[in-house]
């Protein structure tokens, strides 16, 4: 009995930790589109660390343009 309710408190950690990470994902993105977007790159420590707003669309389309078995797959699994 111990040892499902242990397994059960882990699939729950496991859960709330993954929706906690996914609400940050979108937070911090929110904020970027927010505070970078069609704006001059931010420098943090000039000429080493700068942070600028880049949009990649597409690309999983490219790279798997004749195989979309192994993206189905990488995606989804």
């Amino acid at each position: 009995m111990k040892t499902n309710t242990k397994r059960i408190t882990h699939y729950i950690m496991a859960l709330v930790s993954i929706v906690v990470l996914v609400l940050l994902d979108q937070i911090t993105k929110h904020l970027v589109v927010l505070h970078l977007k069609d704006r001059s790159a931010y420098v943090l420590i000039k000429d080493v660390f700068q942070l600028e707003y880049l949009e990649n669309r597409g690309q999983p389309s490219v790279c798997f343009a004749k195989s979309t078995y192994i993206l189905f797959i990488s995606v989804y699994f």
